[in-house]
C-alpha cells in the first residue's frame, strides 16, 4: 500500500539508522522501499548491500540513477508498485506509526501533505523553516491544488 522512496548520494552515515527504523516500523501497512542512488563513492551502496543480505524478508531495493534528486525520485516514483508514495531524506527520524497516519490520510482523501519538520543543526534559515511546517497551507506543507 505504501512506497517509500529515497534518493540518496554518500549517505553512509545515515542510511542504515534510517533503513533500521523502517524495518522495525510497527504498524501492518504493507511497504516497499525503494533507495535510488545518484553515483555515492562513500560506501553507501556497500552497507546498503550488505544490510539486505542480512534481512532478505524486507521489500526495499536499490536502483542506481543520474545524480539528482528529483531524477532519483521520479525514478523511485515510477517503479513503485503501490499508489501512495512517501518520499524520504535519508537522515530523517520518523514519526511514530508514520505508515498508518500517510494510510489514513490517503483513505480521508488527502493525496499530498507531509510531516511537520525538526532539524538536528541551530542555524536561522532551518530554524525559519521549520517553524513554518506547523501551517497547513499549501506554500508549506505540500498539498495539491485543486485544479490539478
Amino acid at each position: 500500500m505504501l512506497s517509500v522512496v529515497v534518493p540518496i548520494l554518500n549517505e553512509a552515515e545515515t542510511i542504515l539508522g534510517l533503513l533500521h527504523q523502517l524495518r522495525n516500523a510497527s504498524s501492518s501497512v504493507q511497504q516497499e522501499v525503494i533507495l535510488v542512488d545518484g553515483g555515492s563513492e562513500d560506501g553507501t551502496t556497500v552497507l546498503v548491500q550488505n544490510y539486505l543480505k542480512n534481512n532478505p524478508e524486507l521489500d526495499i531495493r536499490l536502483l542506481r540513477s543520474q545524480r539528482g534528486r528529483a531524477r532519483q525520485m521520479n525514478l523511485g516514483a515510477r517503479v513503485a508498485k503501490f499508489p501512495i508514495l512517501y518520499f524520504l531524506h535519508a537522515d530523517s527520524t520518523l514519526p511514530s506509526a508514520f505508515e498508518q497516519l500517510i494510510v489514513s490520510a490517503w483513505e480521508a482523501g488527502k493525496r499530498a501533505g507531509c510531516f511537520r519538520m525538526r532539524f538536528d543543526k541551530s542555524h536561522p534559515v532551518l530554524g525559519f523553516s521549520q517553524w513554518f511546517t506547523r501551517f497547513n497551507h499549501p506554500m508549506f506543507r505540500g498539498e495539491i491544488s485543486p485544479y490539478l
